[in-house]
């Protein structure tokens, strides 16, 4: 271009100019200023006065309109007049001179949005309170009492915890149970851990924060601000209505309170009470014995003493011979009959020795009879005697010396004490095998019969049949 033609154009602009919507050639600028790029004026060299020659107007030639290009001047808004009918917006963002369809310090977009700072754009979503509580938010939550959330643009229940009623607090906007110093519980509750509690009957915090009810096999309740059993585990129970120590009673083995609370085990004669399983019972003590099986008496037999219960139930102490007594639990003879003795001092056979005809034991257990020569000891009535052996005899009338006489060749005891061999008119005779033999007659005198028995039986001196012999 040459420096004439930048004169002119810039002379031009200077008497012209820079009106809103205006260009050098052409009428309003409409929408097209928009798209129009601005001109730089660093692009315009600098051109001093004193160096431009003086311009007879004469000299200068007619400019033809189409000779000049047409330079469009950047549209700037001052007010939202400006703006109306613009592509832009209808909205001055005079900091800029844009028309824009939203600025957010004057927010004009439709209800159920909002406008986008920076961008100066409208959005989908909520832009205050007003909004969201006229129904107007976008997210479907909106409706008395809901709150804009400037950070989403969502319609919540709650922004902050004074948006919240007493006792609750705001998170992830919505309200929660909860409380802080700063937040106060309502009327009879405490602030405890974070949490409104009533101290009446919360049993984490019964009476005071933090004051946990915890009994021991219990299930417990706060009543009244005091720690209280509600139920026990089974088989335990509350026996003693102190709540301090819970449920302190096993109702399957307390003798106290055996089955149920109060059910005592009662005493036993002789026996240690028990109770097991609930139920009451009882174990007899060393020696007794419930005999009976009548609790009530407990256990009534001393199997130590009890000749009918001697060492267990029904051990009955009956002994031959005697009578019988118990002593530590075993039978044992109190007395024989007469005539009997308890000798081998086994009690279990009574008195099993007759002392009336025992050689060992007679007329009294020990009692020996003594052994004798020749004879067997014998017991009659209580009295030692001796019986000989086969072929003795006990001929002297001296018991001490026993069955002396062998009758088996004795001519004086011949088979028999007293049965002598010298028999009539006999001067000698023998024994063998207890039979009498006749070896010398008396002179004059004979044994012609061959009868030892009647010795030398015939007078030969005057018998005719044996005259002489």
């Amino acid at each position: 271009m040459t420096l004439r033609r930048w004169t002119v154009g810039l002379v031009c602009a200077w008497s012209l100019g820079c009106s809103d919507g205006a260009t050098v050639v052409g009428g309003d600028a409409g929408d097209d200023a928009v798209d129009a790029p601005p001109i730089d004026v660093v692009d315009v060299p600098a051109i001093d006065a004193v160096d431009v020659p003086a311009i007879d107007a004469v000299d200068v030639p007619a400019i033809d309109a189409v000779d000049v290009p047409a330079v469009d001047v950047p549209f700037r808004c001052a007010d939202n007049a400006a703006c109306a009918g613009n592509a832009g917006g209808a909205v001055c963002e005079v900091a800029t001179g844009r028309c824009v369809q939203c600025v957010a310090g004057a927010d004009t977009c439709p209800a159920g949005s909002y406008c986008v700072a920076g961008s100066n754009v409208c959005a989908r979503g909520c832009r205050n309170d007003e909004g969201c509580a006229a129904g107007l938010g976008s997210d479907g939550g909106a409706g008395p009492g809901r709150r804009c959330d400037l950070t989403t643009r969502a319609c919540v229940e709650c922004v902050t915890d004074e948006h919240c009623p007493a006792g609750t607090l705001c998170v992830g906007n919505a309200c929660v149970v909860g409380c802080t110093a700063a937040r106060a519980c309502p009327a009879g509750q405490s602030c405890c851990s974070g949490a409104c509690v009533d101290p009446l009957a919360n049993t984490s915090h019964c009476g005071a924060c933090d004051n946990r009810c915890n009994l021991p096999r219990a299930t417990v309740a706060c009543m009244n601000g005091v720690c209280a059993v509600a139920g026990c585990a089974a088989p335990y129970d509350n026996c003693d209505a102190d709540a301090a120590n819970g449920c302190e009673a096993n109702t399957q083995s307390d003798l106290a309170h055996c089955g149920a609370c109060g059910a005592a085990c009662p005493a036993r004669a002789n026996a240690t009470s028990a109770c097991t399983a609930g139920a009451c019972g009882f174990t007899c003590a060393a020696g007794f014995e419930n005999c009976n099986a009548d609790p009530s008496d407990g256990c009534e037999v001393d199997t130590r003493t009890s000749a009918a219960n001697c060492g267990r139930c029904g051990g009955v102490c009956a002994l031959a011979n005697a009578t019988a007594t118990c002593a530590a639990g075993s039978c044992a003879v109190a007395a024989c009959a007469a005539g009997f003795g308890d000798c081998d001092g086994n009690a279990a056979n009574g008195c099993e020795t007759d002392t009336r005809t025992s050689a060992s034991h007679c007329g009294a257990c020990a009692a020996a009879c003594p052994t004798r020569a020749n004879a067997v000891p014998a017991c009659t009535a209580s009295a030692c005697s001796s019986v000989c052996i086969a072929g003795y005899g006990e001929c002297d009338g001296d018991a001490a010396d026993g069955c002396e006489t062998n009758l088996a060749n004795s001519a004086a005891h011949c088979g028999a004490c007293g049965r002598s061999c010298l028999g009539a008119n006999v001067t000698a005779a023998s024994c063998a095998a207890s039979a009498c033999a006749v070896t010398a007659c008396t002179v004059g005198f004979a044994n012609c019969d061959g009868n030892a028995a009647n010795g030398c039986e015939l007078d030969a001196r005057a018998d005719r049949a044996n005259c002489g012999a």
